[in-house]
């Protein structure tokens, strides 16, 4: 979609792509996952989240399983984005007694297939 267009070039002309996977966590199971990317500020969570499903499921872009960034400093543009703060307030004001949010950290990979992409039909078309 062309909302999946502007979200590819921002993050192929990103220096750093880091994600947070929001959870509320209780006892015993998961129940809400978000992930959000700082650089999709003209972006809702949903189409954000709907774009890099696409752009994963196209081959687009990868999300390493326990892979993240260690400099802490890289996740605070993602903590300080209006739509992260948002969401995790809202989440605050709601979470049962016992839950606590957790915070998992990851990153947006290119593979080589991204920049022939974005080279043919992101700057090129």
């Amino acid at each position: 979609s062309p909302i999946d267009a502007r979200i590819f070039q921002l993050i192929m002309n990103a220096g750093s792509r880091p994600l947070i996977n929001l959870r509320v966590k209780g006892n015993m199971v998961v129940h809400i996952q978000f992930n959000i990317t700082a650089h999709g500020k003209d972006f809702s969570i949903k189409q954000c989240a709907t774009s890099l499903d696409s752009l994963l499921r196209l081959g687009l872009i990868e999300i390493p399983f326990d892979g993240y960034y260690t400099d802490e400093k890289i996740y605070n543009h993602v903590k300080q984005n209006p739509l992260f703060k948002k969401l995790e307030q809202s989440h605050k004001n709601s979470l049962p007694p016992g839950e606590t949010l957790d915070y998992e950290k990851s990153y947006i990979k290119l593979p080589d297939l991204s920049l022939l992409f974005y080279e043919v039909c992101v700057l090129n078309p």
